[in-house]
């Protein structure tokens, strides 16, 4: 399921760059790189098999950091602080987008189940 599997990964994007500087952008420049197409030429499962197996970037740049701060930014810059101490990877990374995945999936399954009677209560609305 292509949908929830991009809609996964847009919501773990919004969170990670709110919360991960490093992972944020290791990701945005995977699926940069790796564009997940919804024409059906693209296996998702494979896809995220193939993030899993790709070695985290170490990024250098202290804007990406975890905690921007001017003294975070400073202490990286001087070299007593690496900007990228994660060492997960594409796994960690795979593993979040795919637990959010089944979340996501269960969720659209239940909006599924709901179509048909949602359509007769319209049915029933609708002038004669």
């Amino acid at each position: 399921m292509p949908a929830a599997l991009k809609r996964a990964i847009k919501t773990t994007l919004n969170y990670l760059s709110e919360t991960n500087g490093e992972l944020h952008y290791f990701l945005h420049n995977y699926w940069a790189e790796q564009p997940l197409v919804m024409d059906g030429s693209t296996d998702a499962d494979e896809w995220l098999v193939k993030l899993a197996a790709t070695p985290f970037t170490r990024i250098q740049d202290p804007r990406r950091s975890s905690v921007v701060s001017a003294a975070a930014a400073a202490a990286v810059l001087n070299g007593e602080r690496e900007v990228s101490p994660r060492r997960g990877g594409g796994r960690e990374v795979a593993e979040r987008i795919m637990r959010l995945r089944e979340h996501i999936a269960k969720e659209m399954a239940e909006e599924l189940a709901r179509v048909p009677a949602d359509n007769v209560d319209v049915l029933k609305r609708l002038p004669e």
